[in-house]
């Protein structure tokens, strides 16, 4: 069974779940504790105290995050919508903005997750002591290449969420190898990783998977958390065109 990061939160009595309930959220899974200035790009994506969605500070005005977070948001809950960033736990108040614009992808599909990206911008720049920017992936991850993964998500399949910032390493497969493990197609707008006892997990979904010191990834969906099945996330070199021309047009605004 695979399934996209879903959703659970509470906001005024409101209970909702997000993206295709056949498809899982992604968490950290046998991650090490990190603190935020190890991954000062990485953002929180919170409606009320908790996150339910990480994401990655790309621009000081501008936040790169999984499409399918925002399969079930309403325009309410959108209201209420804030980025945190510099949190080093997920309660930390950190460095909050309100969201003023998105657009995410014109081919995105949220039955099959294909091009899995949205791009945020904030009402001002977000800037703190252990807050910076990362820059968008230069080359196309390779077999084996190790990526690096954090974010605040369940530490186990169903579990809760971890109350540290967690990260991992973990090498990419091949598409290949990947779709063994899937029923929807593994497209070039995907790349999968596989760590073992190592995985994203609920929660995850929309943060960063760092390359060479760019965000070459982006958590999308999983068969589970550390279940033997790749991860898979959004492949942000093959996507950099659709985030820089929206960057352009939300920066223009």
């Amino acid at each position: 069974m695979y399934s996209p990061i879903c959703l659970a939160l509470g906001l005024m009595a409101v209970l909702f779940t997000c993206g295709n309930a056949e498809l899982d959220n992604t968490r950290i899974v046998d991650g090490d504790v990190i603190h935020v200035s190890q991954a000062p790009y990485i953002v929180q994506l919170r409606i009320g105290t908790q996150p339910f969605c990480g994401g990655t500070l790309v621009h000081p005005e501008i936040v790169v995050t999984a499409a399918h977070c925002f399969d079930s948001l309403t325009p309410e809950l959108m209201a209420h919508l804030k980025i945190v960033g510099g949190a080093n736990t997920r309660t930390d108040e950190g460095v909050q903005r309100r969201v003023v614009s998105m657009i995410k992808s014109g081919t995105y599909n949220k039955q099959t997750l294909n091009t899995d990206v949205a791009v945020l911008k904030l009402e001002s720049p977000m800037v703190g002591k252990f807050i910076k920017t990362v820059p968008l992936c230069s080359a196309p991850p390779e077999q084996g290449d190790l990526i690096q993964v954090s974010g605040w998500g369940h530490t186990t399949h169903k579990g809760v969420g971890s109350h540290d910032l967690l990260t991992i390493r973990i090498p990419t497969v091949t598409r290949q190898t990947c779709q063994r493990y899937y029923g929807i197609p593994i497209t070039n707008y995907m790349f999968c990783a596989n760590g073992g006892s190592k995985d994203s997990c609920q929660g995850d979904s929309g943060g960063p998977a760092i390359l060479f010191g760019e965000l070459c990834g982006i958590v999308s969906f999983g068969a589970g958390c550390a279940s033997g099945a790749p991860g898979v996330y959004a492949d942000v070199y093959s996507l950099r065109g659709f985030i820089n021309d929206a960057m352009d047009s939300l920066l223009k605004e």
